[in-house]
């Protein structure tokens, strides 16, 4: 599927909330906050965001409610941008 400018995120930064796709986005403040987006096509690493989210967003890689270790390592953080225009 060719999408030309599509703005994607790792697999590992969507969440299921109450049957809602949710990304945790990283404020101006520094503090993150759930934000629902549509989801679009995926491969096995990416998932193409279709709203919620903006070229620059900084999203976290791991739930930032989870104790580290049952993640195993502090949540990372991703900047979101155009893609290379398909999966």
């Amino acid at each position: 599927d060719e999408r030309k400018d599509a703005l994607t995120v790792p697999r590992q930064a969507v969440f299921d909330r109450e049957g809602q796709s949710i990304v945790w986005r990283r404020t101006d403040e520094g503090a993150v906050e759930p934000v629902t987006v549509g989801l679009g096509p995926s491969s096995a690493g990416i998932v193409v965001i279709e709203e919620g989210l903006a070229p620059g967003d900084r999203v976290a890689l791991a739930d930032p409610n989870r104790p580290i270790e049952a993640v195993g390592s502090p949540a990372g953080a991703a900047a979101i941008g155009a893609g290379p225009g398909g999966l």
